[in-house]
């Protein structure tokens, strides 16, 4: 197996953000699935949005190891996203915001189970099932429970939280500067154009999440958990 990453910045007036884009080859690989954790910096503080799985562990540190973290900020309990935090906490002393709905995760990845309604979702379904179910999380504690519409301000980010669940029940995404927003898994772009979260534990709250997203007043730059960015204009769901 080969392990693989790549960082692109984006420079913004208010700070810079990191993505570090990870993924793995080889004959052995079960999800060739990429991850995507984001590095934001600002005012002299190091925000980290998602972890990565552990599998990326290294990679992403090479990173970190530059700057520290002062706080993580998660978009949602799997371990595609999470799988790093306690080591993050333990490395750097950072402190970690996430929905407490989304906290049993953490003792259980199964609690919410997938369902899928279209081709792409039924196919990748059984690979992401076979996956999660081998999957822990090593605890961690979460210093900051998010609300809907929450500044993030004492996280040290000029943003907020807002609530898009439907992929799990806590999941959320991350505006920031107006400009920036963190969409998870409740968007995706595996292909290069961008759909709604493949599989999802409510489904009848896909849409409206995906809503809050697309009527956020303004461009915005759409970071997904998977793929490559894309602005929010050029969305077709």
């Amino acid at each position: 197996m080969e392990l693989h990453k790549t960082v692109t910045t984006f420079e913004r007036p208010q700070g810079i953000i990191k993505r570090i884009k990870c993924w793995a080859e080889g004959e052995d690989v079960a999800d060739p699935t990429d991850d995507n954790c984001y590095l934001v910096e600002q005012d002299g503080r190091h925000v980290l949005i998602d972890t990565c799985r552990s599998l990326y562990r290294d990679l992403v540190f090479e990173e970190l190891d530059r700057t520290g973290v002062d706080a993580v900020a998660l978009t949602h309990g799997h371990f595609d996203h999470c799988q790093n935090t306690a080591a993050v906490v333990a490395r750097y002393g950072a402190k970690v915001a996430m929905s407490a709905r989304d906290i049993p995760l953490m003792a259980a990845q199964t609690l919410q189970p997938f369902k899928a309604d279209t081709d792409m979702g039924r196919a990748f379904k059984e690979i992401a099932w076979a996956e999660l179910v081998k999957q822990t999380v090593e605890p961690f504690d979460v210093d900051l429970c998010y609300h809907d519409w929450m500044p993030l301000t004492e996280i040290g980010l000029d943003g907020v939280v807002f609530a898009t669940p439907g992929h799990t029940k806590g999941h959320v995404g991350i505006d920031l500067w107006d400009s920036d927003v963190f969409v998870g898994d409740i968007l995706m772009n595996p292909t290069g154009t961008p759909v709604r979260a493949l599989l999802f534990f409510d489904g009848s709250l896909i849409d409206e999440s995906v809503h809050r997203i697309l009527t956020l007043e303004g461009e915005r730059t759409i970071h997904f958990g998977h793929g490559d960015e894309v602005q929010k204009s050029h969305l077709f769901l």
